[in-house]
């Protein structure tokens, strides 16, 4: 059975999505994150503001989404990418509609989708993950949010935290993966030569 990414998968080897892509879960800071990299991996740089269109009001017409998903990108991969952000009301509203559009996509453009909740129950959830692309930005449970820090303090502060110090900071802080990002950033501010983030440094 397909089932959905993991964000912190995704993060780590970001892969250009299907034609319907639905970022969900209950963290919005990890649903940031993986918004700003699925604008990189379909637009690039370059086309990433000339073919993207967000819609961020809970009255988005299905209507105007489709208008701009069937507009020809002039420059880049040809593609547009369109972005509804907080969709739980408009998933709510056009929900049969979009089963149909998952099912038969347009060719020119890339339907993301942002939703707090996304039951795996749903029909519109089984389209998504086997013809499109669904990404789970929940937070991680215990020790996969230890690795989701680690992971995290590498690839994005360019240091190494020891799993005593990710443990010793998740417990000061929470499961909370905006302010461990903050309290990651200001750590490898003062870290020695080596880059490395240990009890003694979080303390």
């Amino acid at each position: 059975m397909v089932k959905s990414t993991s964000a912190g998968d995704f993060l780590q080897k970001p892969v250009r999505p299907g034609p319907v892509c639905v970022v969900f879960g209950d963290d919005a800071f990890l649903r940031r994150q993986v918004m700003i990299a699925l604008r990189d991996v379909v637009l690039g740089e370059e086309d990433a503001e000339i073919s993207l269109t967000r819609f961020d009001s809970p009255d988005t017409e299905l209507r105007d989404v489709l208008g701009e998903l069937e507009t020809v990108a002039m420059f880049g991969s040809g593609q547009r990418l369109v972005v509804v952000e907080q969709a739980d009301t408009f998933v709510t509203n056009y929900r049969a509609e979009l089963e149909d559009y998952v099912n038969a996509p347009y060719s020119t453009g890339v339907l993301v989708i942002e939703l707090k909740s996304f039951p795996s129950s749903t029909r519109l959830y089984k389209a998504v993950v086997a013809k499109g692309t669904a990404i789970d930005a929940s937070v991680p449970k215990g020790p996969l949010l230890v690795r989701w820090l680690t992971n995290w303090a590498q690839n994005n502060h360019a240091v190494e935290i020891t799993k005593p110090a990710a443990e010793m900071l998740i417990e000061m802080i929470g499961p909370e993966l905006g302010l461990l990002d903050q309290e990651l950033a200001k750590l490898a501010l003062v870290t020695n030569t080596d880059n490395r983030i240990t009890p003694e440094l979080v303390k």
